[in-house]
This record gives C-alpha cells, structure tokens and sequence, in this order.
C-alpha cells in the first residue's frame, strides 16, 4: 500500500514534467529534500520513474531559501536559482535502475489511462469538500 503511494506520487511528478516540457519547460537536474530525502525507497522510486538521476539536497536550511531566492529573482536581485548552490550541499545521485524501467513505463502507461476516467470523479470530491 506504502509503495503504492509512493509510486503514484512519482507518477504524478512525471505527467506535470512532461506537461511542463511540452511548453518548452524540460526538467533539469531532479533533486529531493527534507523529508523525502531520508528514504532510500522513495528516491529510488522517484529516480526510475523519472528516469534520471535524483539529487538528494543535505541538510537543507529549509523552505524559506526557496521562497527567498524566488523573491529575489522576481525583484531583480539575484541573477537566478544556480545561487542556491552556495546555500546547500548535494549528495551522491540516485542513478535509475534499468531493470525497474519496463515495470514503471507499464504503470505510468496505466496511470495516464485512468486520468480521463477518475477525472469526475476527482472533481466531485473536490467540489464536496469546499462545502
């Protein structure tokens, strides 16, 4: 059931990457932190599903960098995210694992096939919890 979850959350960042790189948007060099990062399972997961590398950030000082670099290039006065590089530290790589890639491509392939069907179904459960 764990992994399960795991897997359809990993699902699901694969469809935004590909919806992003069809608007000219490609997924750079994946990185994880925090809480995810401290499980082996989860970034193996996430690294086959993606079908690159997975950079694992250590000891991250924590959202509030995001949401200071973001500030910053908005107004100008950082010249872009590579800043942050200077603010944290990466561990080795969570390379892919070629023999979970035939697996994962027939899951993701199942995944995108239910969306159309769950949508109103998806929508109706949102639309009931704004009651």
């Amino acid at each position: 059931m764990y992994r399960s979850s795991l897997e359809a959350i990993a699902y699901g960042f694969r469809q935004h990457a590909e919806i992003l790189a069809g608007m000219g948007l490609e997924l750079g060099e994946p990185r994880v932190t925090n809480g995810g990062s401290k499980s082996v399972l989860w970034k193996q997961i996430l690294a086959d599903v993606l079908q690159r590398p997975l950079i694992p950030v250590i000891d991250h000082p924590g959202a509030s960098l995001g949401a200071a670099t973001a500030a910053g290039i908005g107004t100008g006065t950082i010249p872009g995210w590579d800043v942050i590089g200077h603010f944290t530290h990466t561990g080795p790589a969570i390379e892919p694992d070629s023999s979970n890639t035939a697996a994962y491509e027939e899951g993701y392939a199942l995944y995108c096939e239910l969306e159309p069907a769950l949508r109103p179904i998806s929508h109706r459960l949102s639309h009931r919890g704004r009651r």
